[in-house]
């Protein structure tokens, strides 16, 4: 049985758990509901809504769920290409030493390289998810430009980068 919590496994007390850990003192959350968000290629992205008891101190009201696809093939994708890995690997190790724009992590474990995982992230609506077919306004792509260079400075030539997985 997986020690990660899978969507069906949520539960309150995991969101009161993880919102004092990031330093909301006393928050309790009573209850949530979920809907599921994005197009989840080779994952699902659920937002949760927070039902507070109490004072929440301060902590979101949203937040989203990162988890493996529902779908065996698009799963095993993921494993494959070690996205699921990549991307709460960043969270644990790298976002802390970056200078870009991203969303709070709450909450990042894997079990092995997957697919068995979960993300807890600040919610950051009503900002959308760019689309790569479609392109972007010379306005975004200047934005990404800056971004970019919170990216790659702060660990630029950084050899500790080649002990990572």
């Amino acid at each position: 049985m997986p020690t990660i919590p899978g969507p069906k496994e949520i539960t309150p007390q995991l969101f009161t758990d993880c919102l004092r850990e990031a330093g909301h003192g006393q928050v309790r959350v009573r209850g949530f509901e979920s809907q599921r968000i994005g197009t989840g290629q080779i994952g699902q992205c659920i937002r949760y809504t927070l039902e507070f008891e109490g004072d929440p101190d301060g902590a979101p009201s949203t937040l989203v769920g990162k988890f493996p696809s529902d779908d065996p093939t698009s799963r095993q994708t993921g494993v494959m290409l070690r996205n699921y890995l990549k991307e709460v690997s960043f969270y644990q190790q790298l976002q802390a030493r970056l200078g870009i724009r991203t969303p709070r992590c709450y909450y990042a474990a894997i079990e092995g390289e997957g697919p068995e995982h979960l993300v807890l992230l600040e919610d950051l609506a009503p900002a959308i998810q760019g689309n790569q077919l479609a392109g972007c306004s010379a306005e975004v792509a200047q934005a990404a430009i800056q971004e970019l260079v919170g990216l790659h400075a702060p660990t630029w030539c950084d050899a500790a980068l080649r002990e990572l997985e």
